[in-house]
């Protein structure tokens, strides 16, 4: 079995469906810690497999429940490129 069959695997079972741009996907949302020009606070993040979200741009909507977010930036995450992080703001 391959890491991209385990991450699959992963997101199938822990993760949850949020609707980025339009389409159902399986991401992990993320509250965690945020850093930006010395100014830290919660930083809002989808982490998802990077296939099912290669299409989104920044600025595209995100809809978690009945919150809505925008894109404000994709971040790949190393070393292998096979997960993503939306950075989200509330829109």
């Amino acid at each position: 079995m391959s890491f991209a069959t385990d991450l699959a695997a992963a997101y199938a079972t822990e993760g949850e469906s949020i609707t980025v741009d339009g389409t159902a996907v399986t991401c992990f949302f993320n509250t965690g810690y945020g850093d930006a020009l010395g100014v830290s606070g919660d930083q809002l993040a989808l982490r998802c497999i990077a296939t099912s979200v290669s299409a989104v741009a920044v600025g595209d909507s995100v809809t978690r429940g009945s919150d809505t977010y925008t894109v404000r930036g994709i971040q790949p995450i190393a070393p292998d490129g096979l997960e993503t992080f939306l950075i989200l703001e509330t829109a």
